[in-house]
């Protein structure tokens, strides 16, 4: 008779990540990119993100300071509002961030995004996340 000990299992590691997505209205239109990740979002829709590190804590001068370094905007736009925190659990991951609504006063390009009639966003399929966020608030 063999006797087995003990083995102990690798834990697996939880990673957070931090999205906050530029929900980015010129008149009736929404920007939005496909993913294109090798992940489980990937072929699904979003706005524009930008990522984090480290946890931001969001205001009116550090949404600026995002909208200047990403999408070199310095006027031309209002911050309409920014959304509590939300957060999906994943098995490996954890995803928290928020959602920035901005008007802005003219059409943009952003390599790889396109843009769409804010009343047709229920022909495009978005990740839990966004949809936890477009279910209980309108755009």
């Amino acid at each position: 008779m063999i006797d087995r000990l003990p083995v102990k299992e690798k834990k697996l590691l939880v990673t957070t990540r931090y999205f906050y997505y530029f929900i980015i209205q010129y008149k009736n239109k929404i920007l939005i990119t496909k993913r294109t990740d090798n992940d489980i979002w990937q072929s699904l829709f979003q706005f524009y993100l930008a990522e984090t590190q480290q946890e931001q804590q969001l205001d009116t001068n550090a949404v600026k300071s995002m909208l200047k370094e990403k999408l070199n905007l310095s006027n031309g736009y209002s911050i309409e509002s920014i959304s509590k925190n939300y957060q999906q659990k994943l098995t490996h991951r954890t995803i928290k961030g928020n959602f920035i609504y901005i008007n802005i006063d003219q059409q943009i390009e952003v390599e790889n995004y396109f843009w769409i009639n804010k009343k047709g966003m229920n022909q495009y399929s978005f990740p839990k996340f966004i949809n936890q966020f477009l279910e209980t608030n309108e755009l």
